[in-house]
């Protein structure tokens, strides 16, 4: 008995390993290896179910607190191992906290490197970080494992084209915006960085003018695209900035209707 719990508990079968060690104590009170197996399935189980309540009540700072303590456990079986970090790692995500759920994400799969979940988590944190390579990559191994899973395949192109976006201006960074902003976010956004950027209004020094002068046009540029339709769709399809058509006047300023039209010709009000 005492060897089929070890066997249960180093594959990472925590739950059906300890009433067998229960057992084997209840024959033998004094055998040590049995003893110290048992406390340790009790206390970790127990930690990753109270984390487990926490986590489904959305309390997520007292999950992270109950997965902590069972991960300071020594000589955890890999599988169980990657369990504990894995959710950990989604406790994490809730959060927002995604370079940290990276780290736990790396460990889960350094201790299992088959854990197609964890690498699909790690892909989503990479994207919410804006390391779209990365993603890819771990989507496309994702795709690799469970190739029936259309979605997978969805994502690696999904990661592909905010890759090549990240190559180019992200419109909806420079308005402050989510990529799901109505139109009029759009506008409201870009009337208000128009004003704050409008040369007219940083006339401090030199430098501080060109510094708007430059913000206030990629503002300009960002409005053209996102308030226009078919140039957004066509942005958020992946377009490059040789595919958009800005038309003239697209630097020139809709939202400073009262406010003095300033020297530069190429800027006009």
């Amino acid at each position: 008995m005492l060897l089929r719990g070890q066997a249960l508990f180093g594959l990472g079968n925590l739950t059906a390993a300890r009433p067998i060690l229960s057992n084997v104590l209840q024959l033998d009170p004094d055998n040590q290896i049995a003893l110290s197996l048992f406390k340790k399935a009790r206390k970790v189980e127990t930690l990753k179910e109270k984390g487990n309540e926490f986590f489904r009540a959305n309390d997520n700072e007292r999950a992270l607190e109950c997965y902590a303590d069972a991960l300071s456990e020594s000589d955890l079986p890999s599988s169980y191992l990657t369990t504990l970090l894995s959710n950990k790692a989604a406790a994490l995500m809730k959060l927002k906290r995604y370079e940290e759920a990276v780290k736990d994400l790396t460990k889960s799969i350094d201790a299992d490197s088959e854990n197609v979940k964890a690498y699909v988590r790690r892909a989503q944190c990479y994207t919410e970080v804006g390391k779209y390579e990365e993603a890819v990559r771990d989507y496309e191994f994702a795709a690799t494992k469970e190739p029936e899973n259309r979605d997978y395949a969805k994502n690696v192109n999904e990661a592909k084209k905010r890759a090549k976006q990240a190559a180019k201006k992200d419109y909806y960074k420079i308005l402050g915006l989510q990529r799901s902003a109505n139109d009029a976010d759009v506008k409201r956004a870009y009337k208000k960085l128009a004003l704050e950027f409008h040369p007219d209004k940083n006339t401090e020094s030199e430098e501080s003018r060109k510094t708007a002068e430059a913000k206030f046009k990629d503002v300009s540029e960002a409005y053209a695209v996102l308030s226009d339709p078919q140039k957004r769709r066509r942005y958020d399809a992946g377009g490059g900035d040789d595919e958009m058509d800005f038309g003239e006047g697209h630097s020139s300023c809709h939202a400073c209707e009262g406010v003095s039209e300033w020297s530069l010709s190429r800027w006009r009000c």
